[in-house]
């Protein structure tokens, strides 16, 4: 597949730099799970835990995410957020001290 060279450029990046890597975090649009997915990077990462965050989780349908999040989680970690209220590292750090923000399905 043929990339704009800035892109292809990310991708080699990250395959050098994956070796280091214990655990890779996607993160995706609610409203748009499937889609916004990186889905080429399936190889690349397989061999890594991966977390998926349903980002913009206040502008989607809470039925329709719920449904990802069951579709998500029988190959992934899966949490659901809106990182607009929150620090994106700071939200990941507290995601097991709150019941009902950051919760890991």
């Amino acid at each position: 597949m043929w990339y704009p060279g800035h892109i292809e450029k990310a991708k080699n990046r990250i395959r050098k730099n994956l070796k280091i890597v214990d655990a890779v975090v996607e993160l995706l649009d609610a409203r748009i799970p499937f889609s916004s997915r990186a889905y080429e990077y399936d190889e690349l990462f397989q061999n890594k835990q991966r977390i998926l965050v349903l980002n913009k989780e206040d502008l989607a349908d809470p039925a329709i995410t719920s449904q990802w999040i069951k579709f998500y989680k029988e190959d992934y970690d899966v949490i659901s957020a809106n990182l607009k209220r929150s620090d994106a590292s700071s939200f990941l750090k507290k995601k097991n001290t709150s019941k009902d923000k950051g919760k890991i399905y």
